[in-house]
């Protein structure tokens, strides 16, 4: 059976999956589209709870909208624009590090931005009473962390070839542009969160660069090396044999194949970040045995 073949090996669902599990992103997706739509039905009273007011700090008792506030949105292009690059982004991010680390990441992201959020609002607006709704620092910590994950990446952006690090830079400075132009009081009538956004950015570097979310410990290194090591690492990559290949093997082949199964499974459910170093060098050392029995054509 060659590696591909394992069932769960295949790669794991970008974006909505409507059979079988769903996909962390899609539950994302769901649920933000679910509220919407419930808070459409409302006439817009349920935001009215769930929305983040930059007096939270003061009422504790409602310390819960740091969360609740990502799952709101003004209107449906907001809605619309979010959900897409969550999807594009969002299942990157998945795909590496697993649904559950998915999950960590992206809700701290929107809690973390908020309380970015309701720190720039004092300082901008001294005070006065605001409130903030939408995705929007999540996706842009997706956008981030998946950026530096794939850097040379070539996306389209409005039909035009874009490296992914481009899109990266020109993110993050546009917030930086809009945000130093409301702390010099140039008025603004977008009326969006540029501070949630560059929090969410921030959340998204720390994350790609310790691993650190609100469910883990804090994180004891912090260095561009670590992002310059992880941009430069060869991403690990398995063989596929043709059928009926075979020859000498260093171990048995029911040994290597029940590993190989259980560490493919465990990259299904977990990420590639989550394997072990003697894990990668099983996989490796099983892909480059595929690969010699093919170069030599050897065959049963």
């Amino acid at each position: 059976m060659g590696l591909h073949d394992r069932e769960y090996y295949r790669e794991a669902p970008r974006g909505i999956v409507l059979n079988s599990q769903l996909s962390a992103v899609a539950i994302m997706i769901i649920i933000n589209v679910v509220v919407f739509v419930l808070d459409w039905l409302s006439g817009e009273q349920i935001r009215q709870t769930l929305w983040l007011e930059n007096t939270v700090v003061q009422q504790p008792w409602k310390l819960w909208q740091l969360l609740t506030y990502g799952f709101l949105h003004g209107d449906v292009f907001h809605l619309l624009f979010n959900m897409w690059g969550l999807y594009l982004f969002g299942s990157d991010v998945e795909v590496i590090h697993g649904k559950r680390r998915f999950l960590e990441f992206y809700l701290s992201t929107i809690v973390l931005s908020g309380l970015i959020w309701i720190g720039s609002s004092y300082l901008i607006e001294g005070g006065t009473l605001s409130v903030v709704v939408g995705a929007s620092g999540g996706v842009v910590g997706m956008i981030i962390a998946s950026v530096l994950h794939h850097p040379r990446r070539t996306l389209l952006f409005w039909g035009a070839p874009v490296p992914a690090w481009v899109l990266g830079m020109v993110v993050v400075g546009l917030d930086v542009v809009k945000m130093f132009s409301a702390v010099a009081g140039i008025p603004d009538t977008s009326r969006v969160a540029y501070a949630a956004h560059l929090g969410g950015a921030l959340l998204g570097f720390v994350f790609y660069t310790t691993g650190w979310t609100l469910a883990t410990p804090l994180p004891t290194q912090f260095s561009m090396k670590g992002v310059k090591h992880r941009i430069n690492r060869p991403k690990l990559k398995i063989h596929q044999p043709r059928a009926g290949s075979s020859g000498s093997d260093d171990f048995q082949e029911a040994d290597i194949d029940a590993q190989v199964d259980a560490i493919l499974a465990k990259i299904s459910e977990q990420g590639q970040d989550s394997l072990t170093k003697k894990e990668k060098k099983i996989l490796e050392a099983a892909s480059r045995k595929a690969k010699e029995r093919q170069k030599h054509g050897i065959n049963h």
